[in-house]
């Protein structure tokens, strides 16, 4: 539904959601019971909620933004920056009268405020106090030159090696903006851009024994937003996002047949990879960096990857915008 509301036209928004619903890593954690899913549920409803705020009589709506952004901490404390994000979203669609405003910010806060107060006297009767979120271990923003990088490009545990059609992203982010207004577009990519800069902070940004891109599934769905503006505005990103959702398909299809290669221990070693080189008969166990066990070659990989893609998206967007202007 969120791609739906984004589109001008069904095909594209048809085309967001077989790739973001039925590729890694949604469709890895869909038979899991893992607090991921329920956590992307509500923040897409969230944040559809925003989209559709149109200001009078709709303090319901309001409402059942805060619900959902106090729930979300419910299900994981870490959860609690994609909350903030949306929450502040909320906010600022608020009509700017008097009235309204403190009327909007009741609704808004009062249901998070008493699902946020229930949850921390919980805790203070079980632990008391709020626990500390360390089973992903130590937090800090150094750590973040791992984590940052290895949330979309580790071998093991990132993103775009098991779901590529997620390339186009960025390509849809330039034109977010213009497409949907400045107050849409930050409902839709804060929560992920702030969320992603917080867990990329822990020493676990990989969440452990998990399929790949396990920290990244609540904020996932959302892109699909951004993925519909990118095959909508640009018709060089329709071949291109067939080619990466075929590509997806093929990663998703070997990841189901074999089940265990979806899981790898922190050791830098992708199983997926060591079974495609038995297979292909050819190492291509190092095609790929590892931020798990980095070196000077990782960062290497992921610049020049980052500076082709800088270059590809130029070629697509600034004649785009010379035009427009």
């Amino acid at each position: 539904y969120l791609a739906l509301d984004t589109a001008r036209g069904r095909w594209a928004a048809l085309a967001a959601w077989v790739g973001v619903a039925f590729s890694p890593p949604l469709l890895l954690y869909s038979s899991l019971f893992y607090p991921e899913l329920p956590g992307a549920l509500l923040a897409v409803w969230a944040v559809r909620r925003v989209w559709r705020y149109r200001g009078r009589g709709e303090q319901l709506s309001l409402a059942s933004v805060g619900v959902a952004c106090g729930l979300l901490p419910w299900l994981h404390l870490r959860y609690v920056p994609i909350a903030a994000a949306i929450g502040l979203a909320a906010a600022m669609v608020i009509p700017p009268r008097r009235g309204r405003v403190v009327a909007g910010l009741a609704a808004l806060a009062l249901p998070a405020a008493a699902l946020g107060g229930a949850l921390w006297f919980l805790d203070w009767r079980l632990f008391g106090g709020v626990p500390p979120v360390d089973e992903y271990g130590a937090v800090g923003f150094e750590r973040a030159l791992r984590g940052a990088p290895g949330l979309l490009f580790d071998r093991q545990f990132g993103l775009l090696p098991y779901a590529p059609l997620f390339v186009l992203v960025p390509l849809g982010v330039a034109g977010l903006w213009r497409w949907v207004g400045s107050v849409r577009a930050l409902a839709a990519l804060s929560p992920v851009t702030v969320y992603a800069a917080f867990v990329a902070c822990f020493s676990y940004w990989y969440g452990a024994f998990s399929p790949p891109a396990r920290m990244l599934v609540p904020v996932v769905p959302l892109l699909a937003a951004p993925l519909v503006v990118a095959l909508e505005r640009w018709r060089l990103a329709r071949p291109v996002y067939a080619l990466l959702l075929a590509a997806t398909s093929a990663i998703a299809h070997l990841l189901l047949d074999v089940p265990r290669l979806r899981y790898n221990l922190p050791t830098g070693a992708s199983a997926a990879l060591e079974y495609l080189s038995a297979v292909w008969r050819r190492d291509v166990t190092t095609w790929l960096p590892s931020f798990v066990a980095p070196d000077s070659t990782s960062y290497a990989w992921t610049a020049g990857a980052c500076a082709a893609l800088v270059v590809c998206y130029g070629l697509v967007v600034l004649p785009d915008l010379r035009r427009e202007r």
